[in-house]
C-alpha cells in the first residue's frame, strides 16, 4: 500500500482532534510539522503540573538527571538518597 502524505491544509484540520500527546509525538518525530503543531490549540481534558512530573490526560512525562560516575559504582550518599526517595515516591504517587 503506497504511503501517501497529508497535505499542510488537511494537517491543519485533522490536528485539533488529536490526542495532544499523539500530536507530542508527531511534533518530536517530523519537525516540519513542529510549528503547525504549536499555532494550533490542545484540547487537554486533565493537565497536572508537579516539580518532577507533568500529566497531560493519562500519560506522564517527567524530567530527571542521568548522572555517570564511570566505574559503575555508585556513591553511598547518593545511593541511599535513591533508595529513600523511590521509599517516599510510592505515597505521593497518583
Amino acid at each position: 500500500m503506497p504511503v501517501i502524505p497529508v497535505q499542510y491544509e488537511s494537517l491543519k484540520a485533522i490536528l485539533p482532534y488529536m490526542d495532544p500527546n499523539k500530536r507530542f509525538q508527531i511534533s518530536l518525530r517530523i519537525p516540519s510539522v513542529n510549528s503547525l503543531e504549536s499555532r494550533i490549540p490542545l484540547k487537554v481534558e486533565n493537565l497536572t503540573l508537579s516539580r518532577e512530573k507533568t500529566k497531560v490526560n493519562r500519560f506522564s512525562y517527567q524530567i530527571g538527571v542521568y548522572l555517570d560516575y564511570g566505574r559503575h559504582e555508585i556513591p553511598f550518599g547518593v545511593y541511599k538518597r535513591r533508595q529513600f526517595e523511590e521509599r517516599t515516591s510510592t505515597y505521593f504517587s497518583e
